[in-house]
């Protein structure tokens, strides 16, 4: 009897894919479908990272020159008028000293 029902499940479901199969292939199916979409949004990060680095170096570039214009500006201005520039580093210091002062507390 045993042998009569195994046999005929058997039957029945010979050429047909499995339950397990089935499932197995939905899985690889959604896998799969990851992966394009995955490897889609690495190629845009990839892009936008490198539009961005180049970005970020054209800034510094220009950052490096408006410092080195200014580094300029400020040397002139001492040249031009050391007692003054004395003045004004000597009341920095004083911002300086009192600011590290007031955190001691």
């Amino acid at each position: 009897m045993t042998d009569t029902t195994l046999r005929n499940v058997s039957d029945r479901y010979d050429g047909e894919p499995g339950a397990t199969d089935r499932f197995a292939a939905a899985l690889q199916h959604g896998v799969d479908r990851a992966a394009g979409h995955a490897r889609g949004v690495e190629q845009t990060i990839r892009e936008r990272g490198a539009k961005l680095g180049a970005q970020a170096l054209k800034q510094e570039e220009q950052l490096r020159a408006l410092l080195s214009e200014q580094w300029r500006k400020a040397r002139t201005y001492a040249s031009a008028q050391p007692m003054r520039a004395a003045g004004i580093a000597v009341a920095a210091a004083g911002l300086l000293i009192g600011g590290w002062l007031m955190l001691r507390r």
